[in-house]
């Protein structure tokens, strides 16, 4: 957590100087209670571990990942607006919940759910975009899980009449 605060710190500068994008996704794995609960915590362990993989081979090289908590991650996504760290959050969401978890007798799957936001659309301020991007998290939370939800929007553009 400590190294993706770092990162937020400049990557946030960085855009704000140069004037481009910054989103941020926010995921948490749906249910992962139950799975601890249930199987254990090394199974939970191989849960975490095979999300990160999976996300680590689907994100751009000069994306940033980490954990932020417990079965929390981050992705921020330097020169990318909202709609595309959406996209790419999606592609996400799917592709983890193909991965196969657990032995050859018993395999399970898991899903995600995402939250996402964006510099400067959604938030003005490092804290906005981590504060917003959870919101968005707890929105697709409440819309049953396993989906992706946008930030709310701070300013609209208005067409010119």
């Amino acid at each position: 957590r400590d190294y993706f605060s770092e990162r937020l710190k400049t990557e946030f500068q960085n855009a704000k100087k140069g004037g481009y994008k910054l989103s941020l996704a926010m995921c948490d794995v749906d249910n992962f209670k139950v799975f601890n609960d249930t199987y254990g915590h090394l199974f939970g362990d191989e849960i975490l571990k095979k999300i990160a993989w999976t996300i680590k081979a689907y994100i751009r090289k000069g994306d940033i990942f980490a954990r932020y908590g417990g079965e929390e991650f981050v992705i921020l996504f330097p020169r990318t607006d909202l709609a595309e760290a959406f996209e790419i959050s999606e592609r996400l969401r799917q592709a983890v919940a193909k991965i196969p978890i657990g032995d050859t007798k018993e395999t399970y799957t898991v899903t995600l759910s995402f939250g996402v936001s964006c510099f400067d659309d959604c938030a003005t301020n490092e804290r906005e975009l981590v504060r917003s991007a959870d919101h968005a998290l707890y929105k697709a939370k409440a819309a049953g899980r396993n989906c992706v939800m946008k930030a709310k929007l701070q300013k609209t553009t208005e067409s010119p009449k």
